[in-house]
């Protein structure tokens, strides 16, 4: 106790000290940034490809399969995913974690160009992008009006759009909605057979022309200047005006065709709270921090008001940084409810101001001490940085309360005040650094946590520990040197006369009660070492008992928050017009307007298609209700009750789910996928499981990838006739885009945009399928050959994607729980399955949430088992004995009693921050065994029979034992109790600490006193056999010795 001595010795470097940790800690403070969640990075890249007008098939075969036999080859991949969709492909690749992601990125780019050439030409060439979960937008404004949805656009880009760009800290502004500009260059069929031009002459033709481009230097006079040949578009009017080469001679465009400045077709209508708008996501950049970021926006907005025409609105929709604010705020105010709760608990068992005054004094300076090593470390101030710090409150406090107790009780012995504050503090030194080191090392094995679990809890785990150096380096120097002047002036119980107190004093009142438990515990502990077979056979009953809660209690991957969002999804059969939907959305739209918690609500109605009157759409409807606090329903409670309401629509599948964010959120609860190449099969299979798992109790909107089907024609070209009319299958495939979807040939720049010039047939060739069954195309001869000569036309269904898992195709069943716990729900699952018989070639895989659940459960189980043996060693090292460490160690199966009757008291079933919590808490519960042990050990050296020293010592390190796990489970219990919007992830941690160490802290008074003597005699019995064996060969030595000399 080297800094002890210091600090009483020497009390002035000691308070320069102290000052110099303040010091650092609130220039700390203001700089560190403030986030909701810790800034995780995942080793995830993901490869973008547009391939205009293809299918599904034709992307996978031309474009993801390419992609992923180049990629495949890289070292340290876990996973390769790809989807395959109508003109896009999406690879995702997984690798292992501590890999540096950004010279994989290196070598995505270098094993893409090599194959770059085996693309199709009107591939878009594929773009690789790191996966940045922090590059979600932290704001969304919705702009609205009664204007033309074009008009609130162009109001959106003008006024909002470049007022908020210039805001420091922000990386991007996007705005949605709308319809895109565009250009657009409709041919006369009848002209292009006249003069037997075909559209890819066109397409040529127009991107010829469309050309700027440098050319080299020329000497001018004494310098050389560059020579460019600019010749793009000025106007929208000179495409017209395009050169079409007919024989020999020459047609302009707009002698052959019509270019018109106009808008895409509508694919999207937009509406919040009824009213058409336009979203404007706002985008912070790495770094930068959300709450000052956030603050600037909105005080932008007033002024951007001001501004904006009559009639339109500027609405902030999403504000990540409230969500921020809340969760700061609650985590904060559990913090001080906490220690002020731990304060009074001291002044409560120390009846002295002065001494309760030492310990608060304590941990303000340990916690501002704490922030300076979070900020040397870049660790923000974070929902889980904050839960460190919080879960630490009741730690912060242990130190000093066991040294600042043990001077006390010496100074009530009578000794002198530097006498008792330096042996009071010596005394307790080795279980003080035992319990600090305890309490650090369970930390350690997060290093080996790898995933999710390590991006999120590493820098609570770090906070824990960075908390408890502080709480130790600052007890060590606080408590003594203010005991040694403070504790002067002492109140002795015993000239109190508590048995016959009669004042109005709270603290003296909850002294008597204490004294009265103190003997009630001599007593027990006096029975208990004469019943020791009694005390071990009830404490495995209540071990064994507990064990079986854990089927009762249940598991889930992390617990669900109540932010008040429901997400609506509508989703039409194949071929269901645009207004069609519309009026199926808006059904599903009034039985959200009847629900009495609706706040907000914003509603989509999108397609795929550039033709709204003619194809299958989808509708979204985002639901907002009031604060948690405003109502008595829950989220789930509110989307149970419209999905059931929403069921009676008919002619549409309609999709009710709550809808959270943060880390590990957004994922599916259920999530099998099936491998296989067959896609009939493949249907097949998914079907079936999803029939099962639909059976199953609990289970919502289950559905495979594959259902996602639609009826389409399918050109199927026969390569001899092809050939034999000199047609090639991208002259085809040209010819029927340009009729039936249009492509886009050139870009007209106009400033910063670029507008699409887009090629298409007139509209009236989708009216009909006559005119696909009579199209014709222009061979490179100038020769119109029919479609159906080359080719065969048939309707046929085809999935809208095609999904890929490790470069085998696969189906992806999905769906959600409500009302039971994942781990039940996935056991039953599993059973259901079992008994389905999976054709050869064909496997089953599971993933989602359960999949992440026990992969988590089984690396937190790991650093569980770590954190034990590593706390042996530390206490083993620090007792130098094998034996006290071994008995301390069972106060950690006691715990598990607290935990499971806690979640089964509370119905809240084990999740991953429970695990956290869990160890966590085997820091903490060995606390009180080291305290006892240690003064049993203590007085044994000083002669005493064991026996007597424990009954001696039980009483004694009660007061110390109980002030901090009181102090602790007081701090954790307003996080274990509370109610509050965005605490719900909290509580679980909060409860198992909160449980656990309540009723080890009881249990270990009466177990650990028993196991010790029961150990004790065994090892006293074994010395005792060696003793009487020496003497044996002793005595046999000396008689072999008469013997002989007889």
């Amino acid at each position: 106790m080297n800094l002890s001595n210091l600090s009483i010795k020497r009390p002035v470097t000691t308070l320069m000290l102290l000052i110099a940790m303040l010091i650092f800690g609130l220039i700390a403070i203001p700089k560190t940034p403030i986030e909701q969640y810790p800034e995780t990075s995942f080793p995830i890249v993901m490869i973008a490809t547009s391939y205009s007008g293809a299918s599904p098939t034709e992307v996978e075969n031309l474009v993801t399969k390419p992609l992923e036999e180049a990629v495949g080859t890289l070292s340290d991949i876990e996973n390769i995913s790809s989807t395959s969709v109508k003109g896009a492909s999406n690879l995702v690749l997984e690798f292992n974690y501590g890999v540096d992601i950004d010279d994989k990125i290196q070598e995505v780019n270098q094993k893409i160009n090599r194959i770059r050439g085996q693309l199709p030409d009107n591939a878009n060439d594929p773009t690789v992008i790191k996966m940045d979960p922090n590059a979600q937008p932290i704001m969304k404004l919705t702009l609205t009006g009664e204007q033309d949805i074009n008009q609130l656009k162009k109001i959106a880009e003008d006024q909002v759009e470049t007022v908020i760009e210039r805001i420091d800290g922000i990386a991007s502004v996007d705005v949605t909605g709308g319809q895109k500009r565009v250009i657009k260059v409709v041919p006369d069929p009848d002209k292009l057979n006249a003069y037997g031009i075909t559209t890819d002459q066109i397409r040529s033709a127009i991107s010829a022309t469309n050309q700027t481009a440098s050319t080299g230097e020329v000497q001018d006079g004494d310098t050389k200047q560059s020579i460019e040949v600019v010749g793009e578009f000025s106007k929208v009017e000179s495409i017209g005006k395009t050169p079409i080469t007919v024989g020999d001679h020459y047609l302009t465009l707009d002698q052959i065709a019509t270019v018109t400045d106009t808008y895409e077709d509508v694919t999207q209508k937009a509406y919040y709270n009824g009213k058409p708008s336009v979203q404007i996501s706002i985008t912070k950049a790495t770094g930068g921090n959300t709450l000052e970021i956030a603050n600037g926006v909105k005080a932008q907005i007033p002024t951007i008001e001001k501004e904006l025409p009559k009639g339109v609105a500027l609405t902030l929709t999403e504000d990540s940084s409230s969500d921020i604010k809340d969760s700061i705020y609650s985590m904060v105010e559990h913090g001080v409810l906490g220690l002020i709760f731990s304060v009074i608990i001291l002044y409560l068992f120390l009846n002295s101001a002065r001494a309760m005054l030492i310990v608060a004094i304590v941990m303000p300076i340990s916690i501002v001490a704490t922030f300076s090593l979070m900020y040397v470390y870049d660790i923000t101030l974070n929902m889980m940085s904050l839960l460190g710090l919080t879960l630490g409150l009741g730690s912060l406090v242990d130190f000093a309360v066991v040294i600042l107790e043990n001077i006390f009780r010496m100074r009530q012995q009578g000794k002198s005040v530097m006498e008792a504050a330096l042996e009071g503090s010596k005394q307790v030194g080795t279980a003080v650094m035992a319990s600090a080191l305890a309490q650090i090392c369970v930390f350690l094995p997060v290093a080996f946590v790898e995933g999710f679990v390590a991006e999120i809890f590493t820098p609570m785990a770090l906070t824990v520990v960075f908390s408890h150096i502080a709480a130790l380096v600052v007890s060590m120097l606080v408590v003594p040197v203010l005991s040694s002047r403070w504790l002067d002036k002492i109140r002795h119980e015993e000239t109190e006369q508590l048995t016959h107190y009669r004042g109005w004093s709270p603290a003296m009142w909850f002294n008597v009660g204490y004294n009265k438990v103190a003997k009630v515990y001599g007593k027990l502990l006096g029975w208990s070492l004469n019943h020791r077979k009694t005390i071990l056979a009830g404490v495995l009953a209540l071990f064994v008992g507990s064990l079986s809660l854990f089927a009762v209690v249940g598991m889930e991957f992390l617990p669900g928050g109540d932010q008040g969002k429901i997400s609506v999804s509508v989703t039409v059969p194949s071929g269901t017009v645009f207004a069609e939907t519309e009026k199926l959305v808006n059904q599903v739209e009034a039985h959200v307007k009847s629900i009495p918690e609706l706040e907000t609500w914003a509603t989509t109605v999108s397609t795929s298609s550039s033709n709204s009157s003619s194809t299958s759409a989808a509708g979204n409807i985002s639901i907002q209700l009031v604060d948690i606090d405003k109502r008595t329903r829950t989220t789930d409670e509110i989307a149970e009750e419209l999905r059931e309401k929403a069921s009676s629509i008919a002619g549409a599948e309609i999709e009710v789910k709550q809808s959270e964010s943060g880390p590990g959120m957004g994922g599916s609860d259920i999530s099998y996928t099936v491998h296989g190449e067959d896609l009939d099969t493949l249907k097949d299979i998914s079907g079936v499981i999803a029939s099962e798992i639909s059976k199953v109790e609990g289970t919502r909107n289950v559905e495979s990838s594959l259902d996602a089907t639609k009826k389409g024609y399918q050109i199927v070209v026969d390569p001899e006739k092809a050939s034999m009319y000199k047609l090639t299958t991208s002259q085809i495939i040209s010819g029927v885009r340009v009729a039936f979807q249009g492509d886009t040939v050139t870009k007209y720049r106009t400033g910063d945009d670029e507008i699409d010039v887009l090629l298409k047939l007139p509209e009236n060739y989708e009216q009909d399928i006559s005119y696909l069954q009579s199209l014709r195309i222009t061979n490179s001869q100038g020769a119109t050959i029919p479609l159906t000569s080359v080719a065969k036309i048939k309707l046929a269904d085809t999935p809208q994607s095609i999904e890929r898992t490790n470069m085998t195709r696969a189906a992806e069943i999905t769906g959600d729980i409500f009302g039971r716990d994942l781990g039940s729900v996935s056991t039953e699952i599993q059973q259901r399955l079992a008994t389905i018989n999976l054709p050869d070639g064909y496997t089953l895989e599971t993933g989602g949430n359960n999949q992440d659940m026990m992969e988590s459960f089984l690396s937190l189980g790991l650093a569980i088992l770590l954190s034990i043996v590593l706390i042996y060693m530390v206490m083993a090292g620090q007792f130098e004995s094998l034996f006290t460490p071994f008995i301390i160690m069972f106060s950690v199966p006691t715990s598990v009693i607290g935990v499971m009757i806690g979640l089964f008291v509370t119905n809240t079933p084990l999740s991953v921050y429970g695990l956290v919590g869990f160890i966590m808490l085997i820091g903490i519960v060995v606390n009180n065994a080291i305290v006892l042990i240690d003064y049993i050990n203590n007085l044994r050296k000083q002669g005493m029979d064991r026996n007597e020293a424990i009954k001696l010592a039980g009483p004694v390190r009660l007061r110390p034992i109980l002030m901090t796990s009181l102090a602790t489970i007081l701090a954790v219990l307003p996080m274990a109790v509370s109610s509050s919007e965005g605490s719900e992830s909290m509580r679980p941690m909060g409860i198992v600490v909160a449980f656990g160490l309540a009723f080890s802290t009881l249990i270990t008074l009466v177990l650990v006193p028993v196991v010790y003597t029961l150990f004790d005699d065994f090892f006293q019995k074994r010395r005792v056999k060696k003793e009487r064996k020496k003497q044996k060969a002793v005595i046999g030595l000396q008689g072999q010795g008469v013997t002989s000399n007889e």
